[in-house]
């Protein structure tokens, strides 16, 4: 296999040694490590919303592990209902310009109850499915890819402020179209989104992004 190049690599220092016929091999994702750190996020930063201090929290920890993978880490910040960031981890692949987006939403409501009036059993929602699902299986993702060479560079975010009418994929969007983002001539050729995955409700067969042990 070819060796990793680290993010900061200019482009010139890519590798141009190709690679094996067929496509690369697809890393694996280890179901016990995600379903705790789903547990480990949810349990200290549950409340992920009105930028209290588990919604920072959220934040710190996503770019945390982003940043112990290897990856280079952004915090896009952006105003929306109210001041708001979007958690970016950068996997370089030889096509620094074309670009592959995975992510999911990391806010949540405050509260869990589907219909009206106050909670009864729990006023407070840890967000563990809608949508800590989608964006752990995203931070697994971009450790699972961390050490392939890809040939197209994959951005892994976590998206602000879903729960306030999808503000935080938005202000991104607006920002890569209107040239703001810090990274030019960047074309974004598909968007992947994990959204409350693996367990059933209404109207929903969703499954793991990649194999698991």
């Amino acid at each position: 296999p070819l060796p990793r190049v680290p993010a900061h690599s200019p482009a010139s220092a890519l590798p141009t040694t190709p690679g094996p016929c067929g496509p690369p091999r697809v890393p694996a994702c280890g179901a016990a490590a995600l379903v705790y750190d789903l547990r480990e996020c949810g349990t200290h930063n549950g409340e992920r919303a009105a930028n209290k201090p588990t919604h920072e929290g959220a934040r710190v920890w996503r770019m945390d592990h982003v940043k112990a993978y290897g990856l280079d880490a952004y915090r896009h910040a952006f105003t929306g209902s109210i001041p708001e960031a979007n958690i970016v981890g950068i996997h370089w692949g030889r096509d620094r310009e074309n670009w592959v987006v995975v992510g999911g939403h990391y806010d949540t409501m405050s509260d869990d109850c589907l219909f009206g009036g106050p909670c009864v059993l729990r006023s407070i929602s840890q967000g563990a499915y809608d949508d800590g699902s989608g964006t752990i299986m995203t931070v697994a993702l971009a450790k699972a890819y961390a050490n392939v060479i890809t040939n197209q560079t994959i951005a892994f975010i976590a998206f602000d402020g879903e729960e306030l009418g999808l503000e935080g994929s938005a202000a991104f969007t607006q920002d890569y179209i209107y040239g703001k983002l810090p990274w030019h001539n960047l074309t974004i050729t598909r968007m992947l989104d994990r959204d409350m995955f693996v367990l059933n409700w209404p109207a929903v067969n969703a499954r793991f992004g990649c194999p698991h042990k």
